[in-house]
């Protein structure tokens, strides 16, 4: 009988922190798997019809997935918001351009064979009827709640928990959260490319009220 003992696998956790830089080709690699990442996002949008009920467990399982890998940022403005974090000027703006162009193009993909070849109606964000003050103000406060409560979760100086499933969990407990409440003020994008892609596909599709919702809510 063997006395060897499987050793337990090390926890994943989402990497959103790096010790120690990447290169360039780990930084493309990375910024790949983020493309795939948001893809899947973006079609998880179309297959849920925009219902966060149904969105929030393809969003859990999109960050199980791919944090482990590329952090899964899935939308720009968290990448931003980790590149003036950590202040990495460098390196760390190679990776948010990296990021970005793999970001677009994911949710350009994922839009044209949820639309196109699938054929799903299209999905878009409107603005209610409220003061633009309130648009900026939901759009400003509940991203920067967003980004500040990935930043606390992943953190490893502050451990919440090391289990990856278990931060995704959290911090997917939390978007559901922001997206109920702040969608009856601004229509709760949270996400400029996602946001820009959804509303110039439905544009395209004959939903002309769509364009008009897009600077705003992008400045915002």
């Amino acid at each position: 009988m063997s006395n060897e003992v499987n050793e337990i696998p090390e926890n994943r956790t989402l990497q959103f922190f790096k010790e120690e830089e990447d290169d360039t080709l780990n930084l493309l690699k990375k910024a790949t798997f983020e493309g795939f990442a948001t893809f899947f996002f973006m079609i998880s949008i179309y297959f849920s019809q925009g219902d966060i009920h149904i969105f929030i467990f393809g969003m859990w399982a999109i960050l199980c997935c791919f944090g482990i890998v590329s952090g899964a940022h899935v939308n720009p403005a968290i990448t931003f918001g980790f590149y003036i974090y950590e202040a990495n000027w460098v390196n760390g703006g190679l990776k948010f351009v990296f990021y970005f162009f793999f970001q677009v193009i994911g949710c350009i993909l994922g839009a044209l064979i949820a639309r196109v070849i699938v054929g799903l109606d299209p999905v878009y964000v409107i603005i209610p009827k409220s003061q633009t003050w309130n648009v900026y103000f939901a759009e400003f406060f509940f991203t920067g709640t967003f980004f500040f409560f990935i930043a606390y979760v992943v953190d490893p100086k502050i451990k919440v928990t090391e289990h990856g499933p278990i931060q995704c969990a959290l911090i997917v407990g939390w978007f559901y959260l922001i997206v109920n409440a702040g969608s009856v003020l601004s229509g709760a994008a949270y996400n400029p490319a996602v946001l820009l892609v959804l509303n110039v596909v439905a544009y395209f599709n004959g939903k002309e009220n769509a364009a008009s919702h897009i600077p705003l809510m992008i400045l915002a």
